[in-house]
């Protein structure tokens, strides 16, 4: 009797490990290119355990080392694209309108995208984050954020 219920699912560590050791290699490798000694000693402690940590995540996957994980689940991959899409055209709108113009409308979008049913309270923090940060950096910290091409 063949049961398709017993199917092996694919365990998406492997792609974390592969990802882990191509990155802690390139350091590895690359770290012999600075030229003073004394900072090269941090790029290769953060190799080592790059590939440390892939090696214990690979052995950990492969013998089913500690508690058994669920199953990947992809379905909110479609909010976190969007909110990456709006976090883009937000860095875009705020080298062209500017820090306080850009702000409101990002925070309102993305409240309301991750499920806030309050418009008193969207609004609310629309609004009083610039607010805040204006009076903060620029009137008592007088520091000047800079205000996108259209109001240089």
């Amino acid at each position: 009797m063949d049961d398709k219920s017993t199917k092996k699912i694919f365990n998406y560590n492997y792609i974390s490990v592969i990802f882990m050791y191509i990155l802690g290699f390139i350091f590895l490798f690359a770290t012999p290119s600075i030229k003073i000694a004394e900072a090269r000693l941090f790029p290769y402690i953060i190799s080592i355990l790059t590939i440390a940590s892939a090696t214990l995540l690979l052995l950990k996957t492969y013998y089913h080392w500690g508690k058994k994980e669920d199953p990947v689940d992809f379905s909110g991959t479609l909010s976190a694209l969007l909110m990456v899409v709006l976090l883009l055209v937000y860095i875009g709108a705020i080298a062209t309108i500017g820090f306080y113009l850009a702000t409101p409308f990002f925070l309102y979008i993305s409240m309301w995208m991750l499920g806030q049913k309050n418009i008193k309270l969207i609004f609310a923090v629309s609004l009083l984050t610039p607010l805040a940060v204006y009076l903060f950096f620029d009137l008592l910290l007088k520091l000047q954020i800079p205000q996108g091409f259209f109001f240089s």
